[in-house]
């Protein structure tokens, strides 16, 4: 069992994640460290902007991963509905 920090909601995978990871496990593993506080490879303000926001819980909420020669955004949507996982590009 994981502690969850929030709720992700109703969770969204680009074209591009699909594709690049068909059966992986990575983008659930990203998804994990996402919602437990691993923010990834953001700055101590950004990062801090993510904790107000799960206290405050009316923004979203916002990580990003370095994935091989690529990265990777997750994003919660303020109200909590939903989150998408996106190549960089693709933002």
């Amino acid at each position: 069992m994981i502690n969850q920090l929030f709720e992700l909601g109703e969770i969204l995978f680009t074209r591009g994640i699909r594709e690049h990871f068909n059966n992986s496990d990575k983008p659930k593993e990203l998804l994990t460290r996402h919602v437990t506080g691993d923010f990834g490879d953001l700055d101590q303000e950004d990062i801090n902007e993510n904790l107000y926001a799960i206290e405050k819980g009316d923004q979203r909420i916002f990580s990003a991963y370095n994935y091989e020669s690529k990265k990777i955004y997750i994003i919660t949507e303020w109200d909590r509905n939903h989150t998408i996982v996106m190549f960089e590009e693709e933002y």
